[in-house]
C-alpha cells in the first residue's frame, strides 16, 4: 500500500540520523520487531517520526525515551520495547473490536490511540494525521530500500558487462 508522501516532504527527513540511529540501535529494533510482531522498517519510521535524532533521552511533550512513552523509561532499549508493547496492545484491541479490517487499518487506529490516547482517538472518530504521517514515512523508507537494492543489482550487472 503506497500512500502519498507530499505532506512529509516538507518535514525534511534526515536520512543521516535514521541510518545512524538504526545502526546504533538495530539490536533493540530487531528484538522489538520479533517480540511484538512489528515490521523493523515500521519501527524505524515510527522512531524517526517521534524522535528524528534518535536520542534515547530526548524530552518531548511529557514523554521520555525513544518513543516518548509517558511512563518515562530512559534507556534506548526500554523506550523502544515499552513503546512497541503499548502499540501492540492497541493493535490487539483493534483486532478484537474489528476482526474483519486489514492490518494497515488496525495499525492506523493503534497509532492514533498511541498518539492521542484512547479517549482522544474516539474524539477524532478514527484516525489522526500523526498516524497517516508515520505510515507515509514507513513507505518512504521501504521505497528507499527498494531503490538501494536496485542500484546494487544494477551496479553488479554493469560491472559484469564491463568485464566481458
Amino acid at each position: 500500500m503506497l500512500l502519498s508522501t507530499a505532506s512529509i516532504d516538507a518535514r525534511n527527513i534526515n536520512w543521516y540520523y535514521l541510518d545512524k540511529g538504526y545502526t546504533k540501535y538495530s539490536l533493540h529494533v530487531k528484538e522489538a520487531a520479533i517480540k511484538f510482531q512489528l515490521d523493523e522498517e515500521f519501527i524505524c519510521a515510527w522512531i524517526s517520526w517521534e524522535n528524528p535524532s534518535w536520542s534515547p533521552t530526548r524530552p518531548g511533550m511529557g514523554g521520555r525515551g525513544m518513543l516518548q512513552v509517558k511512563q518515562g523509561p530512559l534507556t534506548a532499549k526500554e523506550g523502544i520495547m515499552s513503546g512497541c508493547a503499548i502499540l501492540a496492545g492497541y493493535i490487539r484491541k483493534n483486532v478484537a473490536a474489528k476482526p474483519n479490517h486489514d492490518y494497515i487499518d488496525h495499525l492506523l487506529h493503534a497509532l492514533t490511540m498511541y498518539n492521542a490516547g484512547e479517549a482522544g482517538a474516539k474524539r477524532y472518530g478514527g484516525i489522526n494525521l500523526y498516524a497517516y504521517n508515520v505510515l507515509r514515512f514507513w513507505n518512504l523508507i521501504e521505497m528507499k530500500r527498494i531503490i538501494n537494492e536496485f542500484e546494487v543489482k544494477y551496479e553488479c550487472f554493469r560491472n559484469q558487462n564491463e568485464n566481458r
